[in-house]
C-alpha cells in the first residue's frame, strides 16, 4: 500500500483501504475527508516530496506509521523532517487519520 502511494496512486490506496466517510485531521487545524488526504498527498508528490517508512506499530484498531519526509533537492526546507500517521481502523479499513508533524525536542 505504501509503495503504491509513493508511485503517485494514493487515490487508489484511499479508495481501497479507507472508508468513504473517513475523517482526516492534519496539522494547522485542517479537517476533511478522503478528498483532503488525496489532494494533500498529490500536491506533495507533484512538488517532489517523498516519504520513507521508518517504523510501523499496529495493535487492534490502531495503525501508526512513522515516516521521514524527504524534501526535493531544490527546496531542502520544503517540509519538516518527519510525519506520524495515526490511523484508527474499523474492520481493517481507515476510518480516521490524524497526521502529526513531530517537532524535535529542545535539549
Amino acid at each position: 500500500m505504501v509503495t503504491t502511494a509513493m508511485r503517485g496512486d494514493f487515490d487508489r490506496v484511499v479508495r481501497e483501504s479507507w472508508w468513504p466517510d473517513a475523517e482526516m485531521l492534519a496539522p494547522g487545524g485542517l479537517r476533511g475527508g478522503t478528498d483532503l488526504a488525496v489532494r494533500g498527498m498529490t500536491k506533495d508528490l507533484m512538488e517532489g516530496v517523498r516519504q520513507r517508512l521508518r517504523n510501523v506499530v499496529a495493535s487492534g484498531e490502531v495503525l501508526i506509521w512513522e515516516t521521514d519526509l524527504i524534501s526535493p533537492p531544490d527546496a531542502p526546507e520544503h517540509c519538516p523532517p518527519a510525519a506520524l500517521w495515526l490511523q484508527v481502523l474499523r474492520e481493517g479499513r481507515v476510518r480516521q487519520l490524524i497526521l502529526f508533524r513531530p517537532v524535535p525536542a529542545l535539549v
